[in-house]
C-alpha cells in the first residue's frame, strides 16, 4: 500500500510539474484577423440547413459580427422574413460560420461565453 501512495504521489508531482503552456487566444483584439478564422460564404451544404453563410465583410456591413463593449459578438440575421421554402442554394437566413486557422490535436480549451443560443433548432457548434 506504501509503494501505491509513493506512485501516486510522484504520478501527481510530475502531472503539476509540466503543467500547461498557453498556445492561442481569440479575444476582441484579434477575433476577426484574418489568421484567427475564416468565414464561410454560401449555402450551408453541410446539414441542408436553412442557412445561408454570409462573408466576413456582409457579417460586418449587417452587424451580425461585431466588436461590442471590448467583446465579440456573433449572430444572425433577425430582420429578413424567409418565405417557407426548401432548403437550397443561396436560400436560408443569413448566417455566420467561423473555421479556426490554427488546428490542435489536444489540450485543454477554456472559453468564456456571456450568451450561447439556446431552444428549440439551435446547435452552437464550438
Amino acid at each position: 500500500m506504501a509503494i501505491l501512495q509513493t506512485l501516486l504521489t510522484v504520478a501527481s508531482v510530475a502531472s503539476l510539474a509540466t503543467g500547461y503552456e498557453l498556445k492561442a487566444t481569440y479575444d476582441a483584439s484579434n477575433f476577426f484577423d484574418d489568421s484567427s478564422f475564416r468565414f464561410y460564404n454560401g449555402w450551408d451544404k453541410f446539414t441542408h440547413g436553412l442557412a445561408f453563410y454570409v462573408s466576413k465583410e456582409e457579417a460586418t456591413e449587417l452587424g451580425l459580427a461585431r466588436i461590442e463593449d471590448g467583446k465579440v459578438r456573433l449572430g444572425v440575421d433577425t430582420n429578413q422574413v424567409l418565405t417557407p421554402k426548401e432548403p437550397g442554394e443561396g436560400y436560408g437566413r443569413k448566417s455566420i460560420r467561423l473555421e479556426g486557422v490554427q488546428t490542435f490535436d489536444n489540450g485543454l480549451f477554456i472559453a468564456d461565453f456571456d450568451h450561447l443560443p439556446s431552444g428549440c433548432g439551435m446547435w452552437p457548434a464550438l
